[in-house]
């Protein structure tokens, strides 16, 4: 398909999360629009944690999201503790960034694929038994790589640093703002499912014409809407890959249409 300029798009993040996507995409000239259904908030729990957090024994130790160090950094920095001076691992790029400049510590993130999935495949994770690790992370999520991790013989501990609290918007007032919207970004199934319980019903053909870029099949196979040719996986969530997919669309110079991928049938 191809876009024309006035053609918005529909950044469904969380505002932490979006502004170097945003600034990347209307540099390109592609006008978006934010919302978020998620808010993210202490979690009162996790600052009990902190003194017995920094004086175990780690093997290792886990950081699944950008929220999770800053959250993390900060439950230390008010006990006057420092982080475990131990292996890092996260998600992704742009998490293990953050968790680096931290901890004063290398994080080891996977190459390409940035889910839980790609972090299972590093050698590092493969052989664990009596190991203790550490996952740092919202409360809630998935169990794939703590439930993985436990089969290899690791004995894990979450610390849940922050909570996710559905954000109230109004969702016919965002459909009117939207009209132009052709294209909507997702990345979390958590936003995806405020966001669509929210729309009004007669938002569904406008939902049903927009292409969605999302991450990948995870999530592209939550959308109600999913035909072959409306469905484009990014490959990751960081904002290289989502801004590719998204310019490619529009079939803008440097781009093309093998940058977004058709999520398969």
């Amino acid at each position: 398909m191809h876009l024309d300029t006035e053609a918005q798009v529909l950044l469904l993040r969380a505002p932490t999360a979006t502004s170097a996507l945003r600034e990347r995409l209307e540099r390109a000239g592609i006008n978006t629009l934010t919302e978020s259904f998620v808010d993210i908030i202490d979690n009162p729990s996790a600052a009990d944690q902190v003194a017995d957090i920094a004086s175990t024994n780690w093997h290792g130790g886990i950081v699944i999201s950008q929220n999770a160090a800053s959250y993390a950094a900060k439950l230390l920095s008010n006990a006057n503790q420092t982080w475990p001076q131990i292996p890092w691992f996260s998600v992704g790029p742009a998490s293990a960034r953050v968790t680096a400049r931290y901890t004063g510590l290398p994080v080891t993130s996977p190459w390409q694929q940035h889910n839980s999935e790609g972090l299972l495949k590093l050698p590092e994770l493969q052989q664990l038994v009596q190991q203790n690790w550490l996952i740092i992370r919202g409360e809630g999520g998935r169990e794939l790589l703590a439930d993985t991790l436990t089969a290899r013989g690791a004995k894990l501990r979450y610390w849940s640093v922050y909570q996710r609290a559905q954000k109230h918007v109004d969702g016919h007032k965002l459909w009117q703002a939207a009209q132009k919207v052709r294209v909507i970004v997702v990345t979390s199934a958590e936003q995806l499912g405020y966001f669509l319980a929210a729309m009004p019903q007669e938002a569904l053909s406008w939902l049903e014409q927009c292409s969605w870029v999302v991450p990948g099949e995870r999530i592209a196979g939550l959308l109600p809407f999913r035909r072959n040719d409306n469905v484009h996986t990014a490959g990751s969530a960081v904002d290289h890959a989502i801004a590719n997919s998204v310019m490619a669309l529009y079939k803008l110079p440097g781009t093309s249409t093998a940058d977004a991928h058709n999520a398969p049938a």
